[in-house]
């Protein structure tokens, strides 16, 4: 079957229904109604104009719909007092294609300072095969796109997106299996915490798991990405091609997560590059570019891991990575790389180093090491294997102690001189 042939079958123009988009007009009804016309799929379209949308009773599309906005389309929330909103809610449906124009909330008019769950768009429940493409997706209550609910969602699709200013996160990702996002950006995120750009965060509940990143921007949130399993419940999560730059926390925060890999990605200019603070298990960096940081550009420095049945922090391997004048807002104070378990919870286990390159190059340098690792029982084998590089850091190359940091094949070059 050719999911697309058979829904544009039948085409439907909302202003048939008296749709107005006139920036003044409550079309939610009209646009209902156009939507509930074709029940058995079809296209419905919308074309330019600003159409207001009551998202106290949102716009559901049908199952094997596509709702299509013409490049000067927008559907703008009315201000409501609504904790809890969406402007476009799919439930339980399959077969779905939201697509182009302009998708915008109410977050400067909200009536009340209560709430954190008006969303642009909420796919939830068992949804299956939703796509969402060439849409621009901002200033809502709490999240642009939602992915979650009580039941699990499969085969969801986010391509060449943008949500922009939103006020809880760009992209919230709660219970989902088989997530492809991609050519999109989650930018300038603030107002209601996580504050992600893009946030991987099941509930006790739920599971997220096989989940594709592939050439994302998250620049301007607190955070850019964050992957937080709280029952170890993330699996199966690539981020490729992407740039995590300019967030005023991390680039990228893990906890409680296993079988990540993050390959060709830049981390650049964030307040701390990388952080894997609790229970990684299974994490792989290759060709990952850390650079310019405020603060650090990896911290592993773990804190509260679990103890009963934890899975602490190891196997985490970094392939031809380079890690550069990091520390730039503290000069010698932080590092390219710093490994320390602070609280004693736990292990740190077989960190590995091929090929990457801890330097700075600036007249000043600012990086302190290119990687520090603590002296503790709790960190072990630290594995610096084939051809590592350390030039020009502040404090010499790297200081590590031979109890727990081992040279691999051959003896790491430190100032350039083997």
């Amino acid at each position: 079957m050719n999911l697309e042939s058979e829904m544009v079958g039948v085409v439907i123009n909302v202003k048939r229904f008296g749709a107005k988009g006139d920036g003044v007009t409550d079309d939610t009804k009209a646009i209902q109604s156009a939507i509930n016309s074709i029940p058995n799929g079809g296209r419905v379209l919308i074309p330019n104009g600003t159409y207001i949308i009551n998202a106290e009773t949102p716009l559901t599309p049908l199952s094997n719909q596509t709702v299509s906005l013409s490049s000067n389309a927008k559907l703008k929330a009315k201000p409501n007092p609504d904790a809890s909103y969406q402007i476009i809610n799919i439930v339980e449906k399959e077969n779905v294609i939201i697509e182009g124009g302009f998708i915008e909330g109410e977050r400067y008019e909200h009536i009340g300072n209560t709430g954190e769950a008006g969303m642009g768009i909420s796919i939830v429940r068992n949804s299956k095969n939703i796509t969402i493409r060439n849409t621009h997706i901002s200033k809502c209550w709490a999240d642009g796109i939602y992915i979650g609910g009580s039941l699990p969602c499969y085969n969801i699709n986010i391509y060449n997106v943008t949500c922009n200013d939103n006020r809880r996160q760009g992209l919230s990702i709660i219970n989902v299996d088989r997530l492809t996002v991609r050519d999109s950006s989650f930018t300038n995120t603030a107002g209601k915490l996580p504050e992600c750009g893009i946030d991987i965060e099941p509930e006790h509940y739920s599971t997220v798991k096989n989940v594709i990143l592939d050439n994302i921007v998250c620049t301007g949130n607190r955070s850019g990405l964050e992957v937080f399993g709280w029952a170890n419940n993330v699996r199966n999560v690539r981020v490729l091609n992407s740039n995590m730059s300019d967030n005023k926390d991390f680039g990228l925060s893990l906890a409680f997560t296993s079988e990540i890999s993050v390959r060709d990605s830049k981390f650049r200019g964030n307040k701390n590059g990388i952080l894997m603070a609790r229970d990684n298990n299974i994490v792989l960096f290759s060709f990952c570019q850390i650079t310019d940081s405020k603060n650090a550009g990896v911290n592993i420095e773990t804190v509260l891991q679990t103890i009963d049945d934890g899975i602490g922090t190891k196997n985490v391997v970094f392939n031809s990575c380079l890690f550069k004048n990091n520390s730039k807002n503290a000069p010698n104070l932080f590092d390219g790389v710093v490994i320390d378990n602070t609280d004693k919870r736990n292990i740190i286990d077989r960190i590995t180093f091929n090929q990457c390159v801890f330097i700075d190059d600036q007249d000043i340098p600012t990086q302190r090491f290119g990687l520090k690792v603590a002296n503790i029982p709790e960190v072990s084998n630290v594995l610096l294997g084939h051809g590592n590089y350390f030039k020009g850091n502040a404090t010499d190359g790297m200081s590590a102690n031979a109890n727990n940091t081992f040279a691999v094949v051959v003896k790491p070059i430190i100032n350039g001189n083997s």
